[in-house]
């Protein structure tokens, strides 16, 4: 799909590692988020639940379609 003229495409990377740890069985997650890939600011964060991770998930694709974190 092309963009409007005067418009670049934005690409933007989400990476999510989840793990449960062997002791306690505590699950976490570290997502680390990239929404412009051509102006490269790397945010990591930290999750305990589902809950939390879907809540970054959805800020990082509000951040991907207006631009802005």
């Amino acid at each position: 799909m092309s963009s409007p003229v005067g418009q670049t495409e934005r690409t933007g990377v989400l990476v999510i590692r989840a793990w449960l740890e062997q002791e306690g069985g505590t699950f976490r997650a570290r997502i680390t988020q990239i929404v412009d890939l051509a102006a490269p600011n790397e945010l990591v964060s930290a999750a305990t639940s589902d809950e939390a991770i879907l809540e970054e998930v959805g800020k990082w694709l509000r951040a991907v379609r207006t631009g802005r974190q």
